[in-house]
């Protein structure tokens, strides 16, 4: 289900066809020629004049035109292999169609290939429309709908515990994708969430654990059991770069703790380390492969489902699309 962008560039046709018209030989044979048939006329004897003179003649001219043949044959040749050339160019740098809006979400490449035939069918879809549809598929929507938690005192969740339109992000902190997404839109959605439409459940879902994401994920929650999650998770993304992977260890979570606020760092070290919060972290991780998450950024928004980076405004329409159908559904409820 994740979505990918790829691009190319290369050198353009006009430049290889170029290369190849200047390799046609320049012919100086008909010079050299010439200037060799005046050297044997001077030397010939008086009296073989006439009878010489028409011998060299007619082997001066065989030459001209044997060269003006080499000459023809090989410009010939020179412009076959340049449009040759031309065109296995211009087939080379033509631009690769996009496969979906979003850009890329973080995967394995074995992951990428099992999902491409489902992503193709997801892609065209979604191309069609500027926010993401309500799945119909019955247990496509049971998974959705089993997602929010709606836990007033969880700790990995913004927004009122009754809002029409829950978005559970299942995210890796080393993954430039979610740190992009973390950075450029997600800011964007804070009226939506004053305003009681949005609320945002935070889930875990490990990839990079060789450079350290599931420490930060289990600092993450550490910091949580402090009220702090919400400003970890945000200061980690801050501090991420969105071209590579951030590498994260106990002492530089440590750090982040203590620039967010969190009061009792001994607690603190104590809670990363502890298999409770281990086994909170694989959980969620497991849950979201359970349930066919392949990549990260990864939203399950009420009834929809979205992997990778969109536009703000993509996201923003598909959380009023899911809130206008939240409200028609109960809509009945509140007349009874």
């Amino acid at each position: 289900m994740d979505i990918q962008r790829t691009s190319s560039d290369s050198e353009s046709p006009g430049r290889a066809d170029s290369h190849l018209t200047r390799t046609v030989p320049v012919s100086g044979s008909q010079a050299s020629s010439t200037g060799s048939a005046g050297a044997d006329e001077n030397s010939a004897p008086a009296g073989s004049a006439t009878h010489g003179t028409d011998a060299r003649a007619a082997r001066s001219q065989s030459s001209r035109s044997s060269s003006s043949v080499l000459v023809a044959i090989a410009a010939v040749l020179a412009v076959v292999l340049a449009f040759a050339a031309g065109v296995f160019v211009g087939r080379s740098t033509a631009p690769q169609p996009s496969q979906a809006q979003g850009e890329a979400s973080s995967q394995t490449q074995d992951e990428a290939a099992s999902q491409q035939g489902e992503n193709s069918e997801s892609a065209t879809t979604q191309q069609q429309l500027d926010y993401a549809p309500s799945q119909t598929n019955e247990e496509a929507l049971k998974i959705l709908a089993d997602e929010p938690r709606r836990d007033p005192n969880d700790p990995m969740a913004r927004g009122e515990v009754d809002a029409p339109v829950v978005m559970v992000e299942y995210s890796d902190y080393s993954c430039p994708m979610c740190a992009k997404y973390a950075q450029e839109v997600e800011p964007k959605f804070q009226e939506l969430i004053d305003n009681g439409t949005l609320r945002i459940e935070y889930r875990d879902m490990v990839i990079f654990s060789d450079k350290g994401s599931d420490i930060a994920a289990a600092a993450a929650r550490a910091a949580g059991l402090q009220g702090k999650y919400v400003e970890f998770h945000e200061a980690v993304f801050a501090q991420a770069p969105t071209q590579d992977h951030a590498s994260y260890t106990e002492e530089s979570v440590t750090q982040i703790a203590e620039q967010v606020g969190v009061a009792d760092l001994d607690q603190f070290r104590a809670d990363l380390t502890s298999e409770k919060i281990k086994d909170a972290v694989q959980a969620d991780t497991q849950h979201g492969k359970s349930v066919g998450l392949t990549g990260t950024p990864s939203f399950f928004i009420n009834n929809a489902y979205l992997t990778g980076v969109y536009p703000v405004d993509y996201f923003i329409r598909t959380i009023e699309n899911q809130a206008a159908e939240a409200g028609k559904a109960i809509e009945p409820a509140a007349e009874k």
